[in-house]
């Protein structure tokens, strides 16, 4: 079955939405609360913040920039 570029912009848009929703629910429910670490640019996030204190949302987006 064929789909137009709208309906597949669409179904990526939803896709990616329901996956930042998904990773973020994933933070906040079980890696903040328990002190877990995680790879990548989160938990370079997470240890900086662990060290000097900065916001967590402040930093994912600091370095997130880059990439």
């Amino acid at each position: 079955m064929k789909h137009s570029k709208t309906y597949n912009f669409f179904s990526e848009f939803g896709q990616i939405t329901l996956g930042i929703i998904l990773a973020s629910i994933g933070l906040k429910a079980f890696l903040l609360p328990n002190g877990f670490m995680d790879g990548g640019v989160t938990g370079i996030a997470l240890l900086v913040n662990r060290l000097i204190g900065v916001d967590i949302s402040l930093l994912l987006v600091i370095f997130s920039l880059p990439f």
